[in-house]
């Protein structure tokens, strides 16, 4: 660097370097939002599944089995 500035290909270094810690950057954060919009979908498929054992296994709780006697 001489005494009046940064030379021009200083500037273009500087300038590649931002743009590759920029773009790495939004890369993660466009991954990351990917993985938690899938864990968003899991969770409710999860939540859905737990619902329907739930239900499932009130409704067979519910039913009444004979236990003995005659079955006619």
């Amino acid at each position: 660097m001489n005494k009046y500035g940064f030379s021009l290909m200083e500037v273009i270094v500087s300038a590649l370097i931002l743009t590759l810690a920029t773009g790495g950057v939004l890369f993660i954060f466009s991954t990351e939002k990917g993985a938690v919009s899938r864990t968003g979908r899991r969770m409710q498929a999860m939540d859905f599944a737990r619902q329907t054992l739930e239900q499932l296994r009130n409704k067979v709780g519910a039913d009444t089995w004979p236990t003995g006697g005659d079955i006619s």
